[in-house]
């Protein structure tokens, strides 16, 4: 099931598979990946319980192993549409028996999409509806359209920090953040800056990430037309060896009947 919202500056359209925005424009033009199976058959998902992957794709909780592969679930599940209006909407997803058997865990993760002038904000809002303590990463993974990525298209991409970060300029061409010769993703972690641009051509698209602690940069090796810009938290780890008994600066535990809340954006300028 999809839906599209709109206002004067945007249209956005999203799908009820991963609550992936699969589509999003300003006066006609296309700024998120379309989705194709010999690229990327993502486009915008949400990474949860977990970013990126396991040790061995699995983790123990009281004396049971679970299996959970790289970011989660929430990818290929289907969320329920609660509430559609012209210029935002809400989907929801709980906890069933299937992903009890991935994530011993009851949890609700809300989710809205809301148009405001040139800026799609995207908010989440994640309660532990369990008697334990939920732990968890959250994550984003939106595929943004370039050129195709030669050299050349690549050195004229450009990523504008805010503000001026540590042991990276402020502005910087895609090709030095990305490995044209291996799919690799690039993270960087505690930054200053409140956003990041995309600046590709007469094209800015303004990603905020005051939410976050990690920012992944991340495309499809060896020729793909997207980049991928990636606020997570927490800290991320990659290959993580264990789920539950990380250290305080990489670990989220959602105490019973709590909530967390998160939000960013992007602005098409």
């Amino acid at each position: 099931m999809e839906f599209t919202i709109s206002n004067q500056y945007l249209q956005a359209t999203i799908s009820s598979l991963a609550a992936e925005v699969i589509s999003i424009k300003k006066n006609g033009k296309e700024f998120i990946w379309n989705r194709n199976n010999d690229d990327w058959h993502n486009c915008n998902p949400i990474l949860f319980p977990i970013v990126g992957p396991l040790k061995n794709n699995s983790y123990t909780y009281n004396n049971k192993q679970f299996t959970l592969t790289q970011h989660g679930f929430l990818r290929r599940s289907q969320f329920k549409f609660i509430e559609v209006k012209k210029d935002s909407l809400k989907l929801q997803f709980k906890q069933n028996d299937a992903t009890k058997e991935l994530y011993p865990f009851d949890f609700c993760l809300t989710v809205q999409y809301l148009l405001e002038n040139d800026k799609l904000i995207l908010k989440y809002h994640l309660e532990n509806h369990d008697e334990k303590d939920l732990p968890f990463d959250i994550g984003f993974h939106p595929a943004f359209v370039c050129a195709n990525y030669y050299q050349d298209d690549f050195n004229k991409i450009y990523v504008n920090f805010e503000k001026k970060e540590e042991n990276i300029a402020k502005t910087i061409p895609l090709s030095q953040l990305v490995n044209l010769e291996k799919q690799e993703t690039f993270f960087y972690q505690r930054f200053k800056s409140e956003y990041v641009e995309l600046v590709n051509g007469d094209n800015i698209i303004r990603i905020y990430i005051k939410d976050f602690t990690t920012l992944g940069f991340w495309r499809k090796y060896p020729q793909s037309n997207f980049i991928c810009i990636e606020p997570q938290h927490p800290y991320n780890e990659l290959k993580k060896n264990n789920f539950f008994n990380r250290d305080n600066q990489t670990n989220n535990l959602l105490a019973s009947k709590q909530s967390y809340d998160c939000q960013y954006y992007w602005q098409i300028i």
